[in-house]
């Protein structure tokens, strides 16, 4: 995860994000915070348009060490007020 982002907005994360509710929370609320959009998919893959309050971080949230990773990123960039948790589990077997 490269850069950094010094919004004013509040800082949250939203897993599940290219999701039915994900997606839906993501156009209702981009306007009144800075999101970190956790998702398995591309951004263009499931045509989400990009926007200045949304980082897109294609993460499966199940991979612990990358979630490691990329939390420590947003820890250096001053963190978070709230996870919002939409991403579901489902196997495919």
């Amino acid at each position: 995860m490269n850069g950094t982002y010094n919004s004013t907005k509040p800082k949250i994360i939203v897993t599940g994000a290219s999701g039915f509710i994900g997606r839906n929370f993501l156009n209702a609320y981009k306007d009144d915070f800075f999101i970190y959009a956790f998702a398995r998919r591309a951004q263009h893959i499931v045509h989400i348009p990009e926007h200045n309050n949304i980082k897109w971080i294609q993460l499966d949230i199940a991979d612990a060490e990358m979630v490691k990773v990329v939390m420590d990123s947003i820890a250096k960039d001053g963190g978070v007020r709230y996870i919002i948790h939409l991403a579901g589990y489902y196997d495919f077997s």
